[in-house]
């Protein structure tokens, strides 16, 4: 009796162009990785699709050279949102040194440097990114708004970013991987006088110092 397959559907795009990518896509069937399904996307289209066993789980890779490598676990149950006529849309980050990647809400309070709820899904995210990526260091660059005294400023800027490195130190993300600068007031995303221009600009950024595809990614 011939095995039924689950059907794994997808589509790869430029994250911020939106045109579709020709990537190499791998399914490792966990935990072992005893099993290995290579394909690639539609030159056109970005589009895939993928037949893997029913009920299991696998780790899905998405690489594709001067873009940051993806990677997500994925159950192959009947429930599963990548079951169906449904197509999953991946993004892939366009790569390149001292290029800030697209973290937008890495933001804190006023005086405060401790991470909001409305942070730890940009955060998750990016851990995910730096698993998925051991060759790829950044740096976290901290700011703050533009009032208060310069030495008290430098030093917020700097605890932000250590909140920051302690919640990738928790999802075992390696140190050789970060790299950590404050900025303070110096750089402002927005000069406006508003209650949310002064929110913008007390952030952490990340930025892009070293990234190579390698063939274990």
């Amino acid at each position: 009796m011939i095995e039924k397959k689950a059907e794994i559907k997808g589509r790869v795009l430029d994250f911020f162009s939106r045109i579709p990518v020709e990537a190499r896509i791998v399914a490792e069937l966990q935990p072992n990785d005893n099993e290995v399904v290579i394909s690639k996307t539609d030159a056109v289209y970005g589009s895939f699709s993928l037949l893997l066993k029913r009920k299991a789980t696998y780790r899905l890779k998405v690489q594709k050279p001067g873009y940051l490598s993806f990677y997500v676990q994925l159950e192959t149950s009947r429930d599963s949102s990548w079951i169906g006529s449904q197509q999953k849309t991946i993004e892939l980050i366009p790569i390149k040194p001292n290029t800030l990647l697209p973290f937008e809400h890495i933001l804190f309070d006023v005086n405060n440097f401790q991470l909001s709820q409305h942070s730890l899904p940009e955060l998750e995210k990016l851990a995910e990114l730096l698993t998925a990526n051991p060759s790829l260091v950044v740096r976290l660059e901290g700011h703050t708004d533009n009032i208060g005294k310069s030495k008290t400023s430098m030093q917020l800027a700097k605890k932000r970013i250590e909140t920051i490195e302690k919640f990738l130190e928790a999802r075992k993300i390696p140190a050789h991987q970060i790299r950590k600068k404050a900025f303070a007031g110096q750089n402002p995303l927005s000069l406006g006088d508003s209650y949310d221009a002064h929110r913008l600009n007390r952030r952490v950024e990340v930025r892009v110092l070293k990234y190579e595809l390698q063939g274990n990614e």
